[in-house]
């Protein structure tokens, strides 16, 4: 299996719903909107990763790379999974 990042299975699933269409009895404005979705909110998991890890593999999620802990840059889901308080989060 190859190591490729999931937005690029994504866009190769796009291309191939571009070029084939959509299965039969599917409606392809319903199956575009399905995948450039996915493609859109993948592009953005991938970028809030790389910026979290400051380009580093994902293997090495600690500090960055000048030794200091890494920060939050967005608030919400990503902000409570790194474990820090959000202002946007409810409360539990």
């Amino acid at each position: 299996m190859r190591r490729v990042p999931p937005s690029v299975l994504v866009h190769e699933e796009l291309e191939g719903l571009l070029k084939g269409g959509a299965y039969e009895g599917t409606n392809i404005v319903s199956a575009l909107v399905n995948v450039l979705t996915r493609l859109v909110l993948q592009a953005l998991l991938e970028a809030d990763q790389a910026d979290f890890l400051g380009g580093r593999a994902a293997t090495n999620a600690g500090d960055n790379a000048s030794g200091a802990p890494a920060t939050a840059t967005s608030r919400g889901a990503s902000a409570r999974l790194r474990g820090r308080p959000s202002r946007c989060a409810s409360p539990r």
